[in-house]
């Protein structure tokens, strides 16, 4: 992976990850609460396709997804560049790019 790749990568993992981790872990807290989460955590293989996304993900897929907050101050060149970076992959780019293999 390229410097380029990593950077774009690394910015997108903080957009799509960190970013929702506070909810991902109140998720996960109604899940213990309701008792959902012993079970899930015992017998993941059951739940594998409740939580995962086994399709193609296009570019036009991660773009949408992109959700940039305008009061973060992100440089707008930087958002158009990634955007424009995206835009350029390849179907193996896009698996390479979201870290999954066909």
């Amino acid at each position: 992976m390229s410097n380029k790749d990593a950077v774009t990568h690394a910015v997108m993992q903080h957009e799509s990850l960190y970013k929702v981790s506070t909810l991902l872990d109140q998720f996960k807290e109604g899940l213990n609460k309701m008792g959902v989460l012993p079970v899930i955590e015992k017998f993941p293989e059951l739940f594998v396709s409740m939580f995962t996304f086994t399709g193609d993900v296009s570019c036009e897929d991660v773009l949408a997804a992109l959700y940039v907050d305008p009061e973060e101050g992100i440089d707008d060149i930087l958002l158009s560049l990634t955007h424009k970076y995206i835009k350029s992959l390849s179907k193996d780019g896009m698996c390479t790019y979201n870290n999954y293999k066909k």
